[in-house]
């Protein structure tokens, strides 16, 4: 392998974590806002109002998905990691394993 190749490898890498970076970043927003929509919701007294915030705070549970989907793409270790937790099932068990 030449030194061309070299450092074209390392750009890859750097676009890669870089990448992953802003990834996990936008998921951390995601997940923040799912938490502030959901302790909005158990303050709001209006019906209404806690409907269309409930229905907002599932969007962004389906954001931070799709976000963990493209994470998985680009970071193999992370996808297993991901699996192994996500067919254990249930939280108990994804306990025992630490």
């Amino acid at each position: 392998m030449g030194f061309v190749e070299i450092d074209q490898h390392r750009e890859a890498l750097k676009g890669k974590l870089r990448d992953l970076d802003i990834l996990r970043k936008a998921l951390i927003a995601e997940l923040d806002a799912i938490n502030l929509y959901q302790s909005q919701i158990l303050t709001l007294e209006n019906e209404e109002a806690k409907k269309v915030l409930a229905h907002i705070m599932n969007e962004e549970k389906e954001h931070a998905a799709e976000l963990l989907c493209v994470i998985k793409l680009l970071d193999e270790e992370e996808a297993k990691q991901l699996e192994k937790y996500l067919k254990a099932g249930k939280v108990d068990k994804c306990a025992e394993e630490h």
